[in-house]
């Protein structure tokens, strides 16, 4: 069992992403990050980093924000 990895804290994966609390919760919102409820506490799968890190470091956007970016450029004209 010494193997298995732990859990994540949210504040644990907001440091190795660089990134505030606030964020990971967005992510959640989103959908871009799976929660684990461990009775009232909420951890994450330390799996999870390198397929999120791959996604946010992506050349294509995130779901959603081509959307932001049409309004911004409707918004110029």
């Amino acid at each position: 069992m010494e193997n298995e990895k732990s859990l994540l804290t949210k504040e644990q994966l907001a440091d190795e992403f660089k990134v505030s609390t606030k964020t990971i919760d967005r992510y959640v919102a989103r959908g871009w990050l799976k929660k684990i409820k461990v009775g009232k506490y909420v951890r994450f799968d330390p799996d999870i980093i390198d397929k999120v890190r791959a996604h946010l470091e992506s050349a294509a956007p995130p779901p959603g924000e081509n959307r932001l970016l049409t309004n911004i450029t409707t918004d110029c004209d």
